[in-house]
């Protein structure tokens, strides 16, 4: 799959989301939360934009992206989700300590496989933090809401750690030449791919759910939150996949994008 045309696809959705949302507020629609959607989706365009400029520049040559404005783009991109989430949202008396507790720890252990995998301690650092922030939204959100029963908070839960157990098995079969242990790369390639099939797997079952809750009536809070989950579990997905796997946990965000756009609007038109 060629990533070039992947990305335009991704840079079309965003032009939709961003001029649908430029045309609400145009005609009337005084939704601040409808704002911040409106500047993230910038921030995602910008983003992606530069990627596939920088893709067509050096399409025959193999080249990393370098840190530059796309990885700006993704943290503002992240942060104005969580605002949008959070903005006006009523003041409650619940306790978050167990969900945030469980979150940072999941989050840690992400930022502490990127770090191994690709060594860039900065980057992967402070995209840890600020994917921190934005699930911390969706959990307050979430828990405002009362709409997610215990089993529901336990399933999203353990959708999140066995993803990252899946990443730790992977590491510990690699085929180390200088260390302790030396492990038959087959068996790692194994652990990677079923790692792989189950990250897919769950990002599409969370759109599925997703869209469900999207088709449903006067269920705007619950399609509005597994909606902004969706877009945070197939982003971690996606920095935990490579090849052919990245690409497809790409287009799973771009529909959680297409999810989280129509679940405010339907939030907007019934206000």
């Amino acid at each position: 799959m060629n990533i070039g045309v992947v990305l335009l696809f991704i840079i079309g959705v965003l032009l939709y989301v961003l001029g649908y949302s430029v045309w609400m507020l145009k005609k009337g629609v005084h939704s601040m939360r409808l704002v911040l959607f409106g500047f993230a989706m910038a921030c995602a365009l910008l983003s992606y934009t530069y990627w596939c400029i920088f893709d067509l520049m050096y399409a025959d040559e193999e080249k990393a992206l370098p840190f530059a404005a796309n990885e700006l783009g993704e943290w503002a991109l992240f942060l104005l989700l969580g605002a949008t989430l959070t903005f006006g949202l009523a003041k409650k008396r619940v306790s978050l300590f167990l969900e945030m507790e469980a979150m940072l720890v999941f989050v840690a252990v992400n930022v502490i496989l990127w770090i191994h995998w690709n060594g860039e301690w900065m980057q992967d650092i402070v995209t840890g933090l600020v994917m921190a922030y934005l699930l911390s939204a969706i959990i307050r959100r979430m828990k405002y809401s009362g709409k997610f029963t215990r089993k529901q908070w336990i399933l999203i839960a353990l959708s999140g750690y066995l993803a990252v157990a899946f990443q730790i098995v992977a590491v510990w079969t690699e085929p180390y030449i200088e260390g302790c242990f030396i492990v038959e790369p087959p068996l790692h390639d194994w652990a990677e791919k079923a790692g792989y099939v189950y990250l897919l797997v769950a990002s599409l079952v969370y759109l599925g759910v997703s869209l469900a809750e999207l088709l449903k009536k006067g269920v705007e809070e619950r399609s509005i939150c597994l909606s902004f989950m969706s877009i945070a579990f197939c982003t971690f997905s996606m920095y935990m996949s490579d090849g052919i796997w990245y690409i497809l946990e790409m287009i799973g965000s771009t529909l959680a994008i297409l999810l989280m756009f129509f679940s405010l609007r339907k939030e907007v038109v019934a206000s």
